[in-house]
């Protein structure tokens, strides 16, 4: 099968998704993953994945974004689109796509602030044959599915297997996070609070390419992809409840410290309230 990506979004979250699913499915070798994020070009990321950026001059135009992705899915004869996230595109573009296009939709389904996002919605959006549910979704978000698809399945995403987990040799915690900076930063100055109160001599390990220039004592800046690696060794981590490290985290969640990030579309705030209520290990 013919299968295009739709992995639309600026973060690292949408990459990493396909990434999971395509190798999950089997479906790598024959699909081609569209994508805008400011990750496509890291080979630790997107290596064995076929890219096609989407074009700057195209994105937050939904009517020239609809005519490009017409466009493309007739150049690559496509026979399916898989799309993440945005049940009709991150602009609404996916509504009103002309029948003639003879492709197969499937639906990657995760949390959405769906106040926000279904006003979005204008005219006719695909219908999908399958959906894939990553997390349980808000009541008015499962309604719109349940009348555009035929069939939903739970899923649960399991990453490829990493190199060797990494040993500290002294303690250490963990800032993980993809950015922007400000959040970065944000996150970095809470964990180091903390050590301040806390008095600990420990050092602050930051995975993240968008460390700021002025950090703390005692401050490390990794450069690794997956971050995983680490996760065991850290005697603490601290994230925002994006999607992917929230699910990645679940194993640590007694030492994790979780800061929820403000989305135009993620619910990160529920995400994180549903990791305090179930394991009572939320650290506001």
């Amino acid at each position: 099968m013919r299968l295009i990506y739709y992995a639309i979004g600026g973060g690292l979250g949408h990459l990493v998704r396909a990434k999971t699913f395509l190798q999950m499915t089997g479906l790598t070798a024959q699909t081609t993953v569209l994508t805008n994020s400011e990750f496509a070009d890291d080979p630790r990321i997107v290596d064995g994945l076929n890219i096609l950026a989407v074009p700057n001059s195209l994105q937050e135009n939904a009517t020239e974004f609809r005519a490009w992705l017409i466009e493309s899915i007739e150049k690559l004869d496509a026979e399916c689109i898989c799309i993440d996230v945005f049940p009709a595109g991150i602009f609404g573009e996916l509504c009103e796509l002309p029948s003639t296009l003879g492709v197969e939709f499937w639906h990657i389904a995760r949390l959405l602030r769906w106040d926000q996002y279904a006003p979005l919605i204008h005219g006719i959006p695909p219908h999908y044959s399958r959906v894939w549910r990553l997390e349980e979704l808000h009541p008015a978000h499962q309604q719109f599915l349940d009348a555009h698809c035929d069939r939903i399945d739970d899923f649960e995403l399991i990453d490829a297997p990493t190199s060797a987990q990494v040993d500290g040799a002294d303690p250490f915690w963990l800032i993980v996070h993809s950015g922007p900076d400000a959040e970065v930063a944000q996150i970095i100055a809470y964990a180091a609070e903390i050590r301040a109160i806390e008095n600990r001599d420990v050092a602050l390990w930051i995975a993240s390419k968008h460390a700021p220039s002025k950090l703390p004592a005692s401050t490390r800046v990794l450069d690794v992809f997956p971050a995983q690696i680490y996760f065991a060794a850290a005697e603490r981590i601290f994230s925002a409840a994006g999607f992917n490290i929230m699910r990645q985290t679940q194993a640590y969640r007694e030492k994790h410290t979780v800061l929820p990030m403000p989305r135009r579309y993620d619910d990160q705030f529920e995400r994180a309230r549903r990791r305090h209520s179930s394991h009572r290990d939320f650290t506001p």
